[in-house]
């Protein structure tokens, strides 16, 4: 075992490890004389290092303002937002501007061929005149042209395009009640010339009178 010297008086101090004075009194007289407990004294045995966590400083920023709040790029981000979502609002209103409006064309073309299709029926049954036949045409002949400018004529499910069909079928039979009409009054001399009849089938009646029905 080492020697341990007492720091009061040099005697040699023997007990504890921890102990650093011979006796109580020169403890007591080297608190008196120092003002303060006296030195520590090392244990034996290894110490053990351990690493102690540096701080670390905050990051410096440049002298060009990098790391700064942009407050201008911020605002500016805000009001891209603000455009882009202004924008789809727009969009979105045309569109739906432009469906009500492609169904309230299709809604009045719907009523014209309706009443077309009644029109056509009427003229069965009575004798053909010349000159009822050729303004039934020129209002056919208008409503086809209109017709063809149905917003759902080419859209998939929608009756637009057959009833454009049977508007067609109907000015090329009274087209025929023309030419019918015509040859008859110039084949005769004297007297009256012979009737013409719009003649339809069962079915044609009935597949006009269905197509009166469903979407517009």
């Amino acid at each position: 075992m080492s020697f341990r010297e007492c720091p009061q008086c040099g005697d040699e101090v023997v007990g504890r490890a921890d102990k650093v004075f011979c006796s109580p009194s020169c403890k007591s007289l080297h608190f008196r004389e120092h003002g303060g407990p006296a030195p520590a004294v090392p244990l034996a045995g290894p110490v053990r290092w351990q690493p102690v966590p540096m701080p670390v400083p905050p990051a410096e920023e440049d002298d060009d303002g990098e790391g700064e709040l942009d407050i201008a790029a911020v605002v500016q981000q805000a009001l891209n937002r603000d455009k882009e979502e202004q924008q789809r609002g727009d969009r979105a209103r045309r569109q739906q501007e432009a469906e009500e409006e492609g169904q309230a064309r299709a809604v009045a073309l719907h009523g014209l061929y309706c009443q077309d299709v009644d029109d056509f029926l009427q003229e069965e049954g009575p004798a053909l005149k010349k000159a009822d036949l050729q303004v039934f045409l020129a209002d056919l002949d208008d409503d086809v042209a209109q017709y063809r400018g149905h917003p759902h004529l080419g859209a998939l499910g929608y009756p637009a395009a057959g009833r454009l069909a049977l508007l067609h079928w109907m000015r090329d039979s009274l087209r025929r009640c023309l030419e019918e009409v015509t040859d008859n009054a110039a084949g005769v001399w004297l007297g009256n010339p012979a009737p013409v009849y719009l003649e339809l089938r069962k079915k044609d009646r009935a597949r006009l009178r269905d197509s009166l029905l469903g979407a517009p």
